[in-house]
């Protein structure tokens, strides 16, 4: 699990490609969501409380509902098995047929 030390520190770096949603919200690839939820299983433990719905700016929080969604599937893994997925998703989201699909090209 070395690697993944490594690793955590690159990945919020990467220029991850943005995806628009209706009024105007953003989110980004499912490899982002994945990532980020392995790192808040090892630091928080299983997804708290319920699925958010509303944005702070009164549309639907397509952004918080995917981190929720992505957290929650992970839940019961220790931090061990998180740290495992966790290179796993790196792995997948760097190869070369996902690079176009989450990388932004500048």
């Amino acid at each position: 699990m070395k690697e993944y030390d490594d690793l955590q520190a690159k990945w919020e770096g990467l220029k991850w490609r943005l995806i628009p949603k209706p009024g105007g919200a953003v989110t980004k690839p499912d490899d982002w969501y994945k990532l980020w939820a392995a790192t808040q299983q090892i630091v928080e433990g299983d997804v708290p409380g319920d699925k958010p719905l509303w944005a702070k700016t009164g549309g639907l929080d397509f952004d918080g509902r995917d981190r929720w969604e992505a957290h929650k599937a992970l839940k019961g893994q220790s931090t061990d098995e998180a740290k495992l997925t966790f290179c796993q998703v790196w792995g997948r989201a760097n190869s070369k047929e996902r690079e176009r699909i989450n990388f932004r090209p500048y």
